[in-house]
C-alpha cells in the first residue's frame, strides 16, 4: 500500500526511487523522507559522516540519479545491503516484507519484458532528460542536417545540409524614391557631321520639284526610263493593245517617267472611283490634270504595264525585293546622305498599305493599317526626319549572327550612327536588356524605352508586377540598378517599366493630370 502511494503521488521518476531505496533494504519512513527530501526545492545538506538528509551516501545517491536520468537498472548501481541493514530489516519485518514482495512482482514483470527486449534489436540509450532550469541539449539530426536560413534576417532560402545561400539576387538592391542612384557615365556625343539639312554646294530651290529632286535624282530617273524600254521591247508583242500604229513600243523619256511619278502622287490626294475617270471629258470631271501630263489613259496603262526599276536581265532570284531594290538602296543613301539627325533619335515600325501580291505582305489585325508592307525607321526625335529604314521581308538567311529580330533591327539601323555618342529611344518591342548593355558597351549608344517584365535578364524581384500593382499607390517607384542599365517600375494607372542606359533614378518631373468635367 505504502509502494502504491508513491506512484499515485510522486509520478514514475519518484516512483523509481521509492523502489531503488527498497532495494536497499531501507524503512518505508526512510524511504518517503528520503524521497521528499531529494524532489524538495531546496539544496540537500550533506551530513558530516558524508551521508545526505535523504537517508543514502551522497555517492550512492548520484550514482542512483544517473540511473534514473540514463534509464539504467538500479539494481545494478544499488549495492547489496551490509550486516547493519539486516539488523534494521529484522526490526521493520512486517512493513519491509510487503515492500519486498511489491518490488520482487514488478522485477518477475520487468524481467519477463527484458526477455521480450532481447528478442528484438536493442535501442541506443535516450538522450538526458532536462532538468528544471536547464537549458536544452542540442538533439541529435535524423537523417542528416537540418535546413538552416540565411544570416542577417533576409529571405534566403531553406537548404539542406549547408550554409544559407545568399538573398534573392538584386532584391537587397531594389530602392525607391528615397534611395540614392547615380546616372552612368555618358559617352560624348561626337557625329559625324553637323546636325542638320546637308545640300548639294550647287543647290538653289526654286519650287517644290527641286526638293524631290533631290531624292528622285536624274541618274536614277534616266535608270528607270533605260530599264523599262528593255522590259517593253522584251514583252510588247505580247501586249498587242500597247503598240502604236506601226505595232512597236514608242520609248519613253525622263520627262514622261517624272510626269507619272507626279501623276501617281496626285492621284494620292485626288481621289476618284476609277482610274479612267482622270481622263474623263464629262463635265463632272472637267478641271482634272491628268490630261495634260500624260495624254491619254491607254498611254498610262502601258507605262505601268512595262515600268521596270531594275535590270530585267540581272536580277536575283534569291531577293525578295529584287523588283525595287534599285530604288530602295538609292533612296536610303538619299535619305542619309541629305541628313545628319540631333542626338535624340528613335526606332519604330510603320505598315504601309497595300494589297498587292508579293510574299512578305503583312496582315496585322491591331493596326490601322491591317494589310501593306512593314517598315521599321530610325528618326531624328526632333525634326521627325526619316534618316534610315528597312523593309521587313522575313527572316535573314542563315549563317548570320541571330540575337533575335529587334536585336538585329536595331543595331543594322543604327549603324551609320555608331559610336558617336546617340541617345536611342523605343518601345518595348524593341527594349532588352542584353540589346541596351549592347549598344551603350560597343556602340557608345545610351538607350532607354518601356520594357516587357518578361524580357531575358530583366530582374526577378520587379517580375510581380500583379502584387506591386495592388499594393502601391499611384506615383510609387521601384529600382534596381544593375552596373549602367537602370530597371525602373513606375505606378500609373498600371505598372510602367522602363530600362534606361542614360538615367537616374533620382531624375523625376512633375505630371499634372487634367480633371475631368
Amino acid at each position: 500500500m505504502g509502494l502504491h502511494l508513491i506512484f499515485f503521488v510522486l509520478g514514475h521518476r519518484k516512483c523509481s526511487k521509492a523502489s531503488a531505496m527498497a532495494h536497499k533494504n531501507l524503512s518505508v519512513d526512510e524511504a518517503l523522507a528520503a524521497v521528499f527530501s531529494h524532489s524538495g526545492s531546496a539544496a540537500h545538506d550533506e551530513d558530516s559522516d558524508g551521508e545526505s538528509s535523504g537517508g543514502l551516501p551522497s555517492s550512492e545517491e548520484s550514482e542512483l540519479d544517473d540511473a534514473l536520468i540514463y534509464d539504467h537498472p538500479v539494481e545494478d548501481l544499488v549495492s547489496d545491503g551490509s550486516a547493519d541493514d539486516g539488523e534494521e530489516e529484522a526490526s521493520e519485518e512486517p512493513l519491509s516484507a510487503g515492500l519486498s514482495r511489491s518490488s520482487a512482482d514488478s522485477s518477475d514483470t520487468s524481467a519477463d519484458s527484458s526477455e521480450e527486449d532481447e528478442a528484438r534489436p536493442r535501442r541506443e540509450s535516450r538522450a538526458p532528460t532536462r532538468q528544471r532550469g536547464q537549458t536544452r541539449a542540442p538533439r541529435a539530426p535524423r537523417g542528416g542536417v537540418r535546413g538552416v536560413r540565411a544570416a542577417g534576417g533576409g529571405r534566403g532560402r531553406v537548404v539542406r545540409g549547408g550554409a544559407a545561400t545568399a538573398p534573392v539576387q538584386g532584391e537587397d538592391n531594389v530602392g525607391d524614391w528615397d534611395s540614392d542612384d547615380e546616372c552612368p557615365d555618358q559617352p560624348e556625343f561626337r557625329p559625324a557631321r553637323e546636325p542638320g539639312c546637308h545640300f548639294p554646294a550647287d543647290f538653289a530651290p526654286v519650287k517644290e520639284l527641286d526638293f524631290f529632286q533631290l531624292f528622285f535624282t536624274l541618274g536614277i530617273v534616266q535608270a528607270i526610263v533605260e530599264f523599262t524600254n528593255d522590259n517593253a521591247g522584251i514583252h510588247i508583242l505580247e501586249k498587242p493593245s500597247y503598240q502604236d500604229d506601226h505595232g512597236a513600243w514608242k520609248p519613253t523619256d525622263t520627262a514622261e517617267i517624272y510626269a507619272l511619278l507626279g501623276l501617281t502622287i496626285y492621284m494620292g490626294i485626288a481621289r476618284l472611283p476609277h482610274l479612267s475617270h482622270y481622263w474623263s471629258t464629262s463635265t463632272l470631271f472637267h478641271g482634272l490634270w491628268a490630261r495634260h501630263m500624260i495624254p491619254t489613259f491607254i498611254r498610262y496603262k502601258a507605262l505601268l504595264c512595262f515600268l521596270h526599276i531594275v535590270d530585267p536581265t540581272t536580277e536575283d532570284a534569291a531577293d525578295k525585293l529584287r523588283k525595287v531594290r534599285l530604288v530602295n538602296d538609292h533612296f536610303q543613301q538619299k535619305c542619309r546622305e541629305l541628313f545628319q539627325p540631333f542626338q535624340s533619335i528613335a526606332i519604330d515600325e510603320r505598315m504601309v498599305k497595300s494589297k498587292a501580291r508579293f510574299a512578305f505582305k503583312q496582315y496585322i489585325s491591331n493596326k490601322p493599317v491591317r494589310f501593306g508592307f512593314k517598315v521599321f525607321a530610325l528618326c531624328d526625335s526632333a525634326l521627325h526626319y526619316l534618316y534610315n529604314f528597312k523593309i521587313y521581308t522575313g527572316r535573314e538567311h542563315a549563317g548570320q549572327v541571330d540575337h533575335g529580330l529587334a536585336h538585329n533591327i536595331v543595331t543594322e539601323l543604327l549603324q551609320p550612327l555608331s559610336g558617336q555618342g546617340y541617345k536611342l529611344y523605343t518601345d518595348n518591342f524593341y527594349t532588352s536588356p542584353h540589346l541596351f548593355s549592347d549598344l551603350f558597351e560597343n556602340h557608345k549608344t545610351a538607350a532607354a524605352g518601356t520594357c516587357q517584365v518578361n524580357r531575358r535578364g530583366f530582374p526577378a524581384v520587379l517580375k510581380n508586377t500583379k502584387t506591386f500593382q495592388r499594393r502601391a499607390e499611384r506615383g510609387k517607384m521601384r529600382f534596381v540598378r544593375g552596373g549602367d542599365l537602370l530597371h525602373l517600375q513606375w505606378m500609373d494607372k498600371r505598372p510602367v517599366t522602363v530600362i534606361s542606359t542614360m538615367h537616374s533614378a533620382a531624375d523625376y518631373v512633375n505630371i499634372h493630370y487634367a480633371q475631368r468635367c
